[in-house]
């Protein structure tokens, strides 16, 4: 039976109650020396009750609990919060064919992200040069689409000052509290066991960085384990591949041949003809929602999950708005490689709407 929390007017009322009770000449109006105790005593006594509940909110955590204390629980169970990684890439540098440049060169965005080459070279033949380069700030503020226009900050001799994102991706923001007290709450619920497949997925999410993880067994013989990661906008960076790889090496069985990859995008394009929309609702909102919805499920999925096309059609149907539709493409189950020689992933392709 839960333990009843009683307000400041109930905790008065109740005191008042037991003076009488024990006195009953005793004056207990609210204007009386015992009134006037037995609201201040209730006042405090509320509080007590308040601090006891908020105890109980920090002792096992939950949504209610507050952000220090997920993370001093965390902490305690070798679960740090994630920081913030910047995005890294290649930036396009146009200029006179032959011409130099030193690691270094700066290049902002229009939105005022600061990006900064990572390596030397030399503008090539066709006059343009692409080249490693990162976002100076962490953040997926720094996850900018390929054709981005760029700014030089200092263009070198021979080099233009304007250039453009080739790719920029892996970029997170700091951990929020909410994923935090989820991969907690996993820990929880699913001990390591010496080496299970959770426990490589739970071990790759610790790492600044991973986004999502997923274990495959035996792929490349007995004995074998691979671990296919991914981070903010895509697959995962080669610098990424091998902090996680170094972190699990640290705490894999010693026995266990790992290797930590990541997968290779493959572009599924999908086209809905037909639609029959309820009054009020907008082609072009439904191309929107139809959008976002496969957005979604291709991203729900794991390297060498097949894109359903069921499971497609259903997801279209359950959109609100949408009466009747033809799905033209996919025409059938799109199979994706995962093999010896393939790590593949579906990713969204163009998506057409009529």
């Amino acid at each position: 039976m839960p333990i009843p929390i009683l307000t400041a007017e109930q905790i008065e009322a109740n005191i008042l109650r037991d003076t009488a009770g024990l006195e009953p000449a005793a004056a207990v109006t609210q204007d009386s020396d015992f009134g006037i105790r037995a609201a201040a005593s209730g006042a405090a006594i509320e509080g007590l009750y308040q601090h006891g509940q908020w105890i109980s909110r920090q002792l096992i955590p939950g949504p209610d609990t507050d952000p220090e204390w997920v993370e001093l629980h965390a902490s305690l169970r070798k679960i740090p919060r994630k920081n913030a990684t910047a995005a890294a890439g290649t930036i396009a540098l146009i200029g006179t064919p032959t011409s130099p440049f030193a690691i270094g060169v700066e290049a902002t965005s229009v939105d005022g992200i600061t990006f900064v080459t990572t390596e030397a070279g030399t503008i090539g033949g066709g006059g343009t040069a692409t080249v490693a380069a990162r976002s100076v700030a962490a953040g997926k503020a720094g996850n900018l689409a390929g054709g981005t226009s760029l700014t030089l900050t200092s263009a070198p001799s021979g080099v233009q000052s304007l250039a453009a994102v080739v790719s920029m991706s892996g970029g997170t923001d700091q951990e929020t509290i909410a994923s935090l007290l989820g991969r907690l709450l996993d820990r929880w619920r699913k001990p390591p066991t010496g080496g299970s497949s959770n426990d490589y997925v739970q071990w790759a999410k610790d790492v600044d960085g991973v986004i999502d993880a997923s274990v495959v067994s035996g792929r490349r013989g007995k004995g074998t384990v691979d671990v296919v990661i991914s981070t903010l906008g895509g697959p995962a960076s080669g610098p990424l591949i091998t902090a996680t790889g170094n972190y699990i090496d640290g705490l894999r069985p010693i026995t266990a041949d790992i290797v930590v990859m990541t997968w290779t995008g493959v572009p599924v394009a999908f086209t809905v003809t037909g639609l029959i929309l309820k009054s009020g609702t907008l082609l072009a909102d439904a191309h929107t929602a139809i959008t976002a919805a496969l957005q979604a499920y291709v991203d729900g999925l794991n390297p060498g999950d097949m894109v359903v096309r069921v499971d497609v059609i259903a997801i279209i149907k359950g959109i609100a708005g949408i009466i009747d539709f033809n799905l033209v493409a996919p025409a059938a189950n799109v199979a994706i490689l995962f093999d010896a020689t393939h790590t593949q992933k579906a990713t969204l392709g163009a998506v057409a709407t009529s």
